[in-house]
């Protein structure tokens, strides 16, 4: 168990006292970092980032703005920097074994993310394509915007598999967020709304290019009028030149 873990799982053992883990942590981390009080601030951090995988609502928020304000406090705490890059290292080390899940892939790319060093999970993907195809597919929507940024449709065309499947797919994702803030009060607000429509839009757009790309433009046809006639959009609507 290397020193990151055992901080954490340290930490995990005294972290009853705050209670249901929500907002007003990260807020509380906020105001630990700017009062100067560095060690809890990173403390409470490791805390947030264990705790929130399991409170419904708070995925996106953990592999977020808590991360953003993670590498805040690393900017004037060291030891912060090294406790982020310690996990997103023992993500990497997990997937290069064949061990890691999806969750392990999302985690260390959203790192990456928040330190710009987003070129370091592509490279990450194309290790895995060569050794571990199978998990692999498992984690390509993750890598799938790294991959059409840097043209490499052909790797993205093994994993879409059938392009009508793969929209019907994200229409359903979509279907099941509006679903998710209709029961969560939480979770219903226009901020959250326009998070899935536009997950939804930038999805259809990644498919239809990857699409026309590798020369399947009949099923880029199909895949705009089918969202057209879900979801009314310009950027949809003007994909295909």
């Amino acid at each position: 168990m290397n020193k990151i873990l055992v901080l954490i799982v340290s930490f995990l053992f005294s972290s009853l006292s705050y209670g249901t883990v929500d907002n007003s942590d990260l807020d509380h981390i906020v105001q630990l970092t700017k009062e100067g009080r560095y060690q809890q601030a990173l403390e409470k951090h490791l805390w947030f980032h264990e705790a929130s995988k399991t409170s419904q609502g708070m995925g996106g928020v953990r592999l977020s703005y808590a991360l953003d304000e993670w590498v805040r406090l690393g900017k004037n705490y060291p030891a912060a920097m090294d406790a982020l890059i310690g996990i997103r290292d023992d993500n990497k080390e997990l997937l290069l074994s064949g061990q890691g899940d999806f969750q392990n892939f999302l985690e260390l790319s959203s790192i990456n993310r928040v330190m710009g060093d987003r070129e370091a999970t592509l490279d990450l993907f194309i290790i895995l394509d060569e050794k571990y195809p199978d998990q692999a597919q498992s984690y390509y929507h993750a890598a799938e915007r790294l991959l059409i940024e840097n043209k490499a449709y052909d790797i993205s065309a093994r994993y879409i598999g059938d392009p009508i499947l793969k929209y019907e797919g994200l229409r359903h994702m979509r279907e099941r967020n509006l679903g998710l803030a209709r029961g969560n009060p939480d979770l219903n607000t226009p901020r959250f709304i326009a998070y899935a429509d536009e997950s939804f839009v930038n999805d259809v757009l990644s498919l239809i290019e990857i699409l026309v790309a590798v020369g399947q433009a009949d099923e880029a046809l199909e895949v705009q009028k089918r969202a057209l006639s879900y979801f009314e959009s310009d950027r949809i609507m003007h994909a295909i030149p």
